[in-house]
């Protein structure tokens, strides 16, 4: 799907999106929560939400969901099948936190993906896991296979690749018979995608301790259920709209909460600092999905906008990276990138043009919102991306007043 945009400013209220990031661990949770029921509230169907919820059905759990309500039943049962297959979709989350689960049940399986996926690093992780009981048919794409049972001990990961395999082992290793310890070689990154994870296992009765060197995992703990949970409003998605408004436009968002632990609440402080009328340097290793679209909003500013530890955009959904880079110059701005930042200068306003999505949810998204200061209509190729994690966001773009057309 193609979308035409002509460019104008947004306005009227919109309501977050539930948080992509919370549901994931709280679908895990709820699977592993043997013999009980868990309702959860405020889900959003994309797609990165049915491959979760279609690869821990593989092991037993019964999953139903009522779409009027955004509603999501998880009834957990381990009813392992022999021959899994585990399609991941595109979602890394879902492969990565799974990898670990399905290791710490024993269960032998095969991982398959799609897009990017295949070819999105996790080598780290296999290879930690390698040291403690399980076997993988290769550690470094998919298609891969995995057999043998995750064992308790010293698991020595990187800090600074993905925060995703540090919460694929804090979801699995309570579940082994011993304690462990995970510890970091280097600085980590994202870490409050961890901060959440280790708040959702509180919540299902599941304690990690912090360590000088990374985190402590007392095995032998049991997930438990408290029967209902509701998933918060989303600002890594809520962050377009953030943009929206530092461009000119007037939107009101309902549904997040004040005192969240997502990291990427810090849009609203980075857009309020937009303001100044001064160069800045932000500091992007916690906020690495909001920088295709702070870097587009950043175009919109008068002065020299630069991005700092950045490199891990490389290895997402696309090459963000460039593919950021790409957005802006084909609208008609200047941004440039190097190893480990990315820096835009702004000139107010943006042209307007074509530019290519690569099959990437906020590189569609971002480019959406960048044609709100455009001066001519703006054409995002396969933009149907945006069903990765906000299946509507045209929908909503256009009740907002946008002028965003299907071609």
């Amino acid at each position: 799907m193609d979308v035409r945009i002509t460019p104008k400013k947004l306005s009227g209220k919109v309501k977050a999106k539930p948080s992509k990031s919370q549901a994931h661990r709280i679908i895990f949770a709820s699977a592993l929560s043997f013999g009980q029921k868990t309702t959860i509230h405020n889900v959003d169907f994309s797609k990165d939400i049915e491959a979760t919820v279609s690869c821990v059905s593989k092991f037993g759990v019964e999953c139903s969901y009522e779409k009027n309500t955004k509603t999501l039943t998880v009834d957990s049962k381990l009813n392992v099948a022999k021959d899994i297959v585990f399609d991941c979709f595109e979602s890394g989350s879902t492969m990565r936190f799974l990898l670990g689960i399905a290791s710490a049940l024993g269960i032998e399986a095969t991982f398959v993906g799609h897009g990017k996926l295949p070819t999105r690093p996790f080598d780290d992780l296999a290879n930690t896991m390698s040291d403690n009981g399980v076997e993988f048919s290769n550690t470094n794409k998919m298609p891969f296979s995995i057999k043998g049972k995750l064992k308790s001990g010293i698991y020595t990961l990187p800090g600074n690749v993905s925060s995703q395999f540090i919460t694929s082992l804090l979801l699995a290793l309570p579940l082994t018979d011993g304690n462990s310890e995970i510890v970091l070689t280097t600085k980590l990154e994202s870490k409050p995608y961890v901060d959440m994870t280790i708040d959702v296992l509180k919540k299902f009765s599941v304690n990690i301790e912090r360590t000088k060197k990374g985190y402590f995992i007392k095995g032998g703990q049991a997930y438990k259920s408290q029967g209902e949970y509701t998933v918060e409003g989303d600002y890594s998605n809520a962050g377009f709209w953030v943009c929206a408004n530092a461009l000119g436009s007037q939107i009101e968002i309902d549904g997040l909460c004040d005192d969240s632990l997502q990291g990427d609440k810090a849009v609203v402080d980075i857009c309020e600092s937009y303001k100044q009328n001064e160069n800045i340097t932000i500091d992007a290793v916690d906020i690495p999905d909001l920088v295709p679209v702070l870097a587009v909003t950043a175009c919109g500013r008068t002065n020299i906008t630069k991005f700092d530890n950045v490199a891990r955009l490389r290895i997402k959904e696309c090459d963000r990276l460039d593919a950021t880079t790409k957005l802006i110059t084909a609208l008609g701005g200047q941004a440039c990138f190097d190893d480990n930042s990315l820096t835009v200068v702004g000139a107010g306003k943006l042209k307007g043009g074509e530019i290519d999505s690569f099959n990437d949810h906020r590189i569609a998204m971002a480019a959406a919102i960048g044609a709100t200061i455009c001066t001519e209509a703006v054409t995002i190729k396969d933009a149907g991306a945006v069903s990765k994690s906000y299946p509507d966001f045209f929908e909503d773009y256009n009740n907002l007043g946008g002028h965003a057309d299907v071609i």
